[in-house]
């Protein structure tokens, strides 16, 4: 999914702060930014990082758990990016 898809599935869950506004150029900054992530993973059950390296490749994982129910996202980019991705995946998926 892209930066405003990720953004509106975050902003539907109520995650957000006060006055903060955004649009299609600044979803980037938003998915990206510790204090939306941090929001997210207070939602959550749980949040680990696992990073492992494949030859000259590292990948890092994130796994968010809510209900029972494990979701996973892989760190391309950015750490907040990833985290909000899997902590959205968990908690659209336990409503």
């Amino acid at each position: 999914m892209n930066d405003k898809e990720l953004a509106d599935r975050i902003m539907a869950l109520g995650v957000g702060y006060d006055g903060y506004k955004f649009y299609m150029c600044e979803s980037k900054y938003f998915v990206r930014d510790w204090r939306v992530a941090g929001a997210l993973m207070e939602k959550t059950d749980g949040v680990d990082y696992d990073h492992d390296e494949y030859g000259e490749k590292s990948v890092g994982r994130i796994r968010a758990y809510k209900g029972g129910l494990v979701s996973e996202a892989y760190v391309y980019d950015s750490l907040p990016r990833a985290i909000c991705e899997a902590c959205v995946e968990a908690l659209e998926t336990d409503q």
